[in-house]
């Protein structure tokens, strides 16, 4: 029973180190050809009057939804940005539904996956991420782990 354990450990934890070894070699090779063209941003509209956020989806980092309200992460001219808008996570998520890159990874967090840094944690019992530029690690829910992990160790992440 313990070797069998043991064995799945040891897969989860070589599964985890593959995937944060593929994205340390995505931090050192980025593409160029991406920066050269400018992004069209895309305008949150919030329940509120005057509630509207403008922002290029490619440098949003992490939504964070906080009940009717969400903090969007972005960067905005290389400066880490945060708005709160008075929306809800599911009227995010069907305005951002065309940006692939944005996915969710527990009910209160949306990421962008070309920002992750890092992933640590077991993948069966749920884990967390490691934002670039944010100190605040993201929770992950274990029905989004497979997910996650599948999205971040294929190679087309900015589509």
């Amino acid at each position: 029973l313990y070797r069998l354990r043991n064995n799945r450990l040891q897969q989860e934890l070589d599964e985890v180190r593959a995937i944060n070894q593929l994205l340390e070699d995505r931090q050192t090779v980025e593409p160029k050809d991406a920066e050269n063209e400018m992004p069209s941003p895309c305008v949150l509209r919030g329940n509120a009057k005057n509630a509207i956020l403008e922002v290029v989806p490619v440098h949003v980092i992490y939504i964070e939804s906080m009940s009717n309200y969400a903090d969007v992460c972005y960067l905005d001219n290389d400066t880490l940005q945060h708005n709160t808008l008075r929306i809800t996570m599911k009227q995010l998520r069907e305005s951002l539904a065309s940006y692939t890159f944005l996915i969710p990874c527990h009910r209160a967090f949306l990421v962008n996956l070309n920002f992750v840094a890092s992933i640590s944690g077991r993948p069966s019992t749920g884990c967390s991420l490691q934002m670039f530029q944010v100190e605040k690690t993201i929770p992950v829910a274990r029905a989004y782990t497979k997910e996650i992990h599948d999205r971040l160790q294929s190679a087309n992440l900015c589509s």
